[in-house]
């Protein structure tokens, strides 16, 4: 049980990881690819992901986890200056989680509850409630390069104090932050063009590991009156050993869709669908596992309060 678990947070980690890189993906057809921000602006983004974890354990029988997570966020920006490179505050609302493992074990934890966290909830409440304390700003050029990354006292506090925090969970957080939008094409993409972004990552529980996205410009599409550009993402892991176990990827594979508002310049929706078959190695024992996983993002803009 406790090398699934182990096994586990290492898996949430990277899933998260790939799952935030994705937020950045934008496409135009016409157009060299550009985010296109207004001062005064505000976007809610709600990201979502199931995850179906199996793992054989040998004589331990098979262990199965589910967890679903959701989290909200708002981006606002603060300005937007002459080559439109936008300064924007981004805020995590909300955070809310639940996990079903075996015999019975699990917990739903909700970030906004007045209830305190009990039992294994309270092990990863001060992580999710860290989460949304404080805010972080930072600097996105149009074509989706970050910089100046920047992390409000109480944010950084609570890193501090939650799990990792001694092990420079702050940085690792801003690392994180820096790497949501990538560098995009210079020029418009043509029907088959792909582009590819990695992100280099590492957590005291899940070692270090590279997630390589390739993006497939797939043409346009009609919805609602709206032409969007559709992008075909496929992500790649590359898992590097730790001294707690060796993971060895087998197989993996990716489908989903992104359609992006050339004319808004803004992300509309977002859906990925994850495959992976692995072998996790501990003190030399084998215990073959497969991850069937999901991710589903939505960008809606912020409506104005009556």
């Amino acid at each position: 049980m406790r090398l699934a678990l182990v096994a586990l947070r290492r898996v949430l980690f990277v899933a998260a990881i790939g799952g935030a890189a994705l937020i950045s993906v934008r496409c135009q057809a016409d157009e060299p690819l550009r985010w296109k921000f207004k001062a005064g602006e505000a976007f809610d983004y709600q990201w979502t992901r199931d995850m179906n974890l199996n793992v054989d354990a040998g004589r331990a029988g098979q262990m199965a986890t589910f967890t679903e997570q959701t989290m909200n966020m708002t981006w606002s920006v603060r300005s937007v200056d002459d080559q439109g490179d936008a300064v924007i505050e981004q805020k995590i609302g909300r955070v809310r989680m639940t996990m079903a493992m075996p015999g019975g074990q699990g917990f739903d934890y909700d970030t906004d509850s007045e209830e305190p966290a009990v039992g294994m909830a309270a092990m990863i409440a001060p992580t999710l409630k860290a989460m949304t304390a404080g805010e972080l700003s930072f600097t996105m050029s149009p074509r989706g390069e970050i910089r100046d990354v920047e992390i409000s006292d109480e944010l950084a506090e609570s890193l501090k104090h939650g799990p990792g925090g001694e092990t420079g969970a702050v940085e690792q957080f801003k690392s994180m932050v820096s790497q949501v939008a990538f560098a995009l094409p210079e020029n418009p993409p043509q029907i088959g063009e792909t582009w590819t972004t990695k992100l280099a990552v590492s957590s005291p529980t899940g070692g270090s590991q590279t997630v390589e996205t390739t993006y497939t410009y797939d043409g346009t599409r009609e919805a609602d009156g709206t032409t969007f550009a559709v992008i075909k993402p496929r992500v790649t892991l590359e898992l590097a050993d730790n001294r707690m176990m060796e993971m060895k990827m087998k197989e993996q594979k990716t489908d989903g869709e992104v359609l992006f508002d050339p004319q808004a310049g803004q992300l509309h929706s977002m859906s990925v669908n994850q495959n992976i078959t692995l072998d996790v190695v501990v003190a030399g024992q084998t215990m073959p596992g497969t991850i069937d996983q999901k991710t589903d993002l939505t960008v809606t803009p912020k409506q104005d309060e009556p």
